[in-house]
């Protein structure tokens, strides 16, 4: 190495020498970690992807969760999919003040690129019945909720919550302020389920809005004045809009109950103590190889599986035709 020029002097040898510099990083790596310090990365769940599933079934959470299969996808979750970005996009436009270039043809084309995209998924595609229903239900939101969509302040936002040895994570659909509060808004592409029927995915819903509350509560440090869930299939405004009442009793239940449920998952605990509903069973991909369906109980547990072959359709049915003598 060439010699530094002698201007550089008063400044070169006053630095530290190397060999002084790797003996403080030597000693600074050996810090031992205090007993209470969480060294290991904790493991990552969501309401929808983790909770709702294992209590949805068990089993379902142990092949698709556990064993990391891969379920199919519906043409329901295509549409869902489908409606969410479209809207998020609006959204973002909306946040750049660029909300007036948002009318049909530009929602059209924002619409249409969400649909392509969607196309390079595994995901079944909806028809073009579907596809135009999706866009209705799109273009009926924006023409009623135009003040709403600029009272937006953020859009699609990550939350994560550090429970005991888990983080709690979800995301936000939609989070506004109006006359000084925060208000969330969650979107589900379906009917509004009627006033006398309480189902349970309407519970776990609002379960999922405590949720977002409580990540908010901390981030910010104000808990969100109201909770809404948006039915876009209603065509009136009235009809679509739903506020869940957030209760802090309810919220802190909802609380226990999740770690009820992760510190089950954490056991590996995958017994079917009930049965799901005849309707969840006829509509899961493991149904045939489930013995809760042969036996109506939850029966012996299915032997551990410690590694599984990935299954590529792709390949099985070429071997399958080559089998048979049939050309690829």
């Amino acid at each position: 190495h060439k010699q530094p020029h002698t201007s550089f002097d008063t400044i070169w040898r006053d630095l530290p020498r190397w060999r002084d510099i790797r003996s403080n990083v030597l000693e600074a790596s050996q810090i031992k970690p205090r007993p209470d310090m969480q060294v290991l990365p904790m493991h990552r769940y969501n309401f929808t992807g983790h909770i709702k599933m294992y209590e949805t079934c068990p089993r379902q959470y142990q092949f698709f969760r556990e064993y990391d299969f891969k379920p199919a996808r519906s043409r329901e979750a295509f549409f869902g999919q489908l409606v969410h970005y479209t809207i998020e996009e609006m959204h973002r436009i909306s946040l750049k003040g660029k909300f007036a270039t948002l009318y049909e043809a530009t929602i059209r084309e924002t619409f249409e690129k969400t649909f392509s995209l969607l196309l390079r998924t595994d995901m079944r595609p909806i028809d073009p019945m579907g596809k135009e229903q999706a866009f209705g239900h799109i273009m009926n939101y924006f023409l009623q909720n135009r003040e709403e969509i600029q009272s937006t302040i953020a859009t699609e936002i990550d939350v994560s919550m550090e429970m005991e040895g888990y983080l709690l994570t979800g995301r936000i659909d939609l989070l506004m302020k109006r006359h000084g509060r925060l208000e969330v808004l969650d979107f589900k592409t379906g009917r509004r389920p009627a006033d006398s029927d309480i189902p349970d995915e309407l519970e776990d819903y609002k379960r999922q809005l405590y949720m977002y509350a409580w990540a908010l509560e901390r981030r910010y440090g104000e808990r969100p004045a109201r909770l809404f869930l948006y039915w876009t299939e209603e065509l009136r405004k009235e009809d679509a809009l739903m506020e869940v009442h957030c209760d802090p009793e309810v919220m802190e239940q909802t609380n226990h109950l999740f770690d009820a449920v992760i510190g089950k998952i954490q056991k590996k605990d995958f017994r079917i103590l009930v049965p799901p509903e005849p309707r969840i069973c006829r509509g899961c991909d493991i149904q045939y190889i489930c013995r809760t369906i042969m036996t109506g109980s939850s029966g012996p547990e299915l032997p551990v599986i410690s590694k599984i072959r990935p299954f590529s359709v792709t390949r099985h049915v070429r071997s399958c035709r080559t089998w048979c003598g049939l050309q690829a």
